[in-house]
């Protein structure tokens, strides 16, 4: 992976610009306004990109939100397409684990498509075999 890269905990305007380019390109999270993602980078989520240091392009990007003791929710792991295979997930993954924010943190929960199972349980995650049903209320857009 290139040394150039630094993670970040906030992101300039064009960061967030490309981060709606990021969305743009995938199917769980492609009918995102710029506005909406503006409103969710405010909107009290926690966050983490990588960065290319020299360019400052947003090349990574997760979010969380949390009680700040019992539970947070990961949300939006993406890697930029052009980065995808050089370690980037692996390297957002590490420095979410080692934010302050999540240290105390009772349980980290995340979705995530079957395929993706066994990247997300080499940092401990474990498919919840329970009797718990993910429920959903959607409204419809505006």
């Amino acid at each position: 992976m290139p040394p150039s890269i630094r993670a970040v905990r906030e992101l300039t305007e064009p960061q967030v610009r490309q981060l709606h380019a990021l969305y743009m390109g995938e199917w769980w999270c492609n009918s995102r306004s710029l506005d909406d993602v503006q409103t969710l980078i405010r909107g009290g989520t926690l966050l983490l990109g990588l960065v290319h240091t020299e360019s400052q392009e947003l090349l990574a990007f997760a979010r969380f939100i949390t009680d700040g003791l019992f539970k947070a929710m990961l949300y939006d792991v993406i890697v930029h397409p052009d980065w995808r295979g050089q370690g980037l997930g692996r390297r957002l993954m590490d420095e979410i684990q080692a934010l302050p924010d999540l240290q105390h943190i009772r349980h980290v929960d995340l979705h995530c498509l079957p395929p993706m199972v066994p990247f997300y349980q080499q940092w401990g995650f474990e498919v919840l075999q329970n009797d718990m049903v993910s429920m959903r209320r959607e409204r419809p857009p505006a």
